[in-house]
């Protein structure tokens, strides 16, 4: 049973390794995602000021006229 014992170690390694990699990708993803939000969010807030500075001049516009 001894013979086993050295690839019982290099599964457990492979297995470490691997799960090591997978929380390392989840966190960057969490990070990713969080980063996106970020974006998204200044995005919309961005395009809200557009609207109302364009609502503005729309009305501005109607009062020379």
């Amino acid at each position: 049973m001894d013979g086993f014992f050295p690839f019982q170690v290099k599964i457990s390694d492979t297995i470490d390794k691997r799960q090591k990699r997978i929380n390392d990708d989840l966190s960057s993803a969490e990070q990713l995602k969080t980063e996106a939000e970020i974006a998204l969010q200044e995005y919309e807030e961005a395009l809200l000021l557009a609207n109302h500075k364009a609502q503005e001049i729309v009305e501005a516009t109607k009062v020379e006229l």
